[in-house]
């Protein structure tokens, strides 16, 4: 079987949305869609819509809940990391593992100690941004935006010292920057794609891309149809995203992000669901061989992952 690891789908804010079930449901990921991978590694992320900004503290909080209410309802399946072993323990028990994070600040209210009740509670990444702004800084939809705020700074520092991956997608290019300035760790963009093949404002330039190779970090391609194509994009599109980025800055940071339940159902063609991601490993094999597809579906996250969760380990 393949494995996977995916940064980035928006299922649990949709389940808890729309009450439905982590197990079996009509979105494009659960459990039954994601076993058909080897145990795989999947980044669930809490996304605030308007309606739950009234108050995002206690509101995120009662998505946490009703995340590990799902996961202790179908504890034989997936079970959540805390630590870079937790995933090699998942392994051994035929296991989904599930990494939890922040899509944006607001959750933190301004506030460092709720930032620190988050990580107690299993948050491991955190988007520092959605497209607008919040008290951390500026996202890409915000028309000549600043940098990141005094806050944002400290929260980039914080998030260092706990162990806390920083995700740059969504944050506007001076937001961007200014990371790369202050992370003493390698960061992320979760799901962001090449601006030179699609100039959209939520992809990276190769400049971006460079940075976040020099630091060590990730890139995770983005199934969601506006940043792979201008146009209604197929399967060989994204490829063009892989290739660019391969040619750009190699082969060792560029993953998977796919947005799923997050892109109002307007993915690549015929990757509709996470289960689809089978075709698309096919094509990356077609293209650049079994260890370059490997390495995009699993393999360079998990050494990202192995070197920059709380607890280090070697290898895979």
């Amino acid at each position: 079987m393949i494995s996977l690891v995916d940064a980035h789908c928006d299922t649990i804010t949709e389940i808890f949305d729309k009450n439905g079930d982590f197990y079996d449901n009509a979105f494009q990921l659960s459990i039954k869609k994601l076993s058909a991978y080897e145990t795989p590694v999947q980044f669930f992320a809490f996304y605030l819509s308007e309606k739950y900004l009234n108050s995002p503290f206690k509101n995120t909080l009662k998505m946490i809940d009703f995340y590990y209410d799902q996961v202790n309802k179908y504890f034989d399946y997936i079970d959540t990391v805390s630590y870079a072993s937790d995933i090699l323990n998942n392994k051994v028990d035929k296991k989904i593992s599930g990494i939890i994070t922040l899509e944006g600040g607001e959750p933190l209210e301004g506030k460092i100690s709720n930032l620190e009740t988050f990580f107690e509670l299993g948050i491991r990444c955190m988007t520092l941004t959605h497209n607008k702004k919040n008290l951390l800084g500026d996202g890409v939809g915000v028309t000549d935006g600043e940098g990141l705020t005094d806050f944002g700074r400290q929260v980039v520092r914080k998030m260092g010292n706990l162990n806390m991956i920083v995700d740059v997608s969504h944050l506007n290019e001076k937001g961007f920057w200014d990371v790369a300035e202050i992370s003493k760790k390698p960061f992320i963009a979760s799901h962001s794609n090449s601006y030179s093949v699609c100039p959209h404002m939520r992809n990276l330039n190769d400049e971006q891309l460079r940075a976040i190779k020099d630091c060590g970090g990730m890139v995770g391609l983005n199934l969601y149809s506006p940043f792979v194509s201008e146009q209604r994009p197929a399967i060989n599109d994204l490829i063009k995203h892989i290739d660019y980025i391969i040619k750009l800055i190699g082969e060792d940071n560029i993953g998977l992000g796919c947005d799923f339940d997050g892109m109002d159902n307007d993915s690549v063609e015929g990757l509709e669901n996470v289960s689809d991601l089978i075709k698309l490993h096919y094509e990356i094999r077609l293209a650049y061989g079994q260890k370059i597809a490997n390495k995009i579906f699993s393999e360079n996250f998990l050494n990202f992952l192995s070197k920059n969760l709380p607890e280090n380990i070697s290898t895979f």
